[in-house]
């Protein structure tokens, strides 16, 4: 499963026109920044983003930004004070164009928090921890999130995903009220390095697509069925999915003991270890050390459970 995420930078305001280093210093949009956000709005509202919440900055230019977008396409918006732009201490109110250089070169001093400001590994941490909680809300829930907020934290968010010098980094920006993309994908543990093949050369992040259309009601357990949603797909699905890619790749299947006495399965071929159905756990970490092997003539010695793993099977059509 993919997932995406939206982010845009405020609109103009009078410190942009002046050219001066914002930080969390409040200043307000102009009539031009007025005017990008409600253009954005409305490339939201005739585009096909289906964005479901925007989460925005406390500082009223990004506030106001998000606002006139909630306004004309009717999507909530929440504060979110992680939004909030990174605190440049005694770079607050500089005029950069009148110092050429002295701010990028500033930025890349990383643990510096410019006279009593905030460092960016500082941001960076803020920054990597909200995007890692809108990774797990996006999975958990199956939201599209749009975050309104400002340049110094779009940088932050940016190297997120992409790999950069710390130069690129420095003079890395985002024009007022353009949007950004960045997509999520392969929530389950072990995704990065699951790149073992079958015969027909599908790896398991290939069966996660596949099975991703394919989880139901009628293929989870049934002591978690009235629990199971589209935006919870994985759960009560643990047995019968490892089950069914040792059929695919070999290997074992292995059980992490659960505090209900039951053992959530997962796979482990020739040192490669991953958990397709590791999502419906949230944020929760398991530990997959030492875990005990599981045996399918034990499960499958359940009927209910053997149907459902032949009903998967079927459908992925092994």
């Amino acid at each position: 499963m993919s997932v995406r995420m939206y982010v845009t930078r405020h609109g103009e305001s009078l410190w942009n026109v002046e050219k001066r280093v914002q930080g969390i210093t409040d200043t307000p949009l102009t009539e031009k920044g007025i005017m990008q956000a409600h253009e954005l709005a409305k490339r939201i509202k005739d585009g096909s983003y289906g964005i479901d919440e925007i989460l925005y900055s406390p500082l009223s230019r990004a506030a106001d930004t998000a606002r006139i977008i909630s306004w004309t396409t009717g999507i909530p918006m929440n504060e979110d004070v992680r939004l909030i732009e990174q605190n440049f201490g005694k770079y607050e109110g500089h005029e950069w164009e009148k110092s050429p250089g002295e701010f990028r070169q500033a930025k890349m001093q990383f643990a510096c928090d410019y006279s009593g400001g905030e460092s960016m590994l500082k941001l960076g941490q803020r920054i990597y921890n909200l995007v890692d909680d809108i990774k797990e809300r996006s999975l958990r829930e199956g939201k599209t999130f749009l975050l309104v907020t400002h340049g110094g934290v779009n940088r932050m968010i940016k190297s997120y995903f992409v790999s950069e010098t710390n130069e690129d980094f420095s003079v890395s920006s985002i024009e007022n009220c353009s949007l950004v993309e960045y997509i999520f994908t392969y929530g389950f543990y072990g995704a990065r390095t699951a790149d073992i093949k079958d015969k027909n050369g599908l790896t398991p992040r290939d069966y996660y697509e596949i099975l991703s259309r394919i989880w139901s009601a009628d293929t989870c357990a049934p002591r978690m069925r009235a629990e199971w949603s589209p935006h919870n797909k994985t759960l009560g699905q643990c047995s019968i999915t490892a089950f069914l890619m040792q059929d695919i790749y070999g290997g074992k299947v292995l059980g992490v003991p659960l505090s209900d006495g039951n053992y959530h399965c997962f796979n482990e071929v020739d040192g490669c270890v991953f958990d397709l159905t590791s999502e419906q756990f949230g944020g929760r970490k398991l530990d997959y050390n030492n875990c005990p092997e599981q045996k399918r003539e034990v499960h499958f010695a359940k009927e209910e459970k053997k149907k459902r793993y032949e009903l998967l099977r079927a459908k992925v059509k092994c």
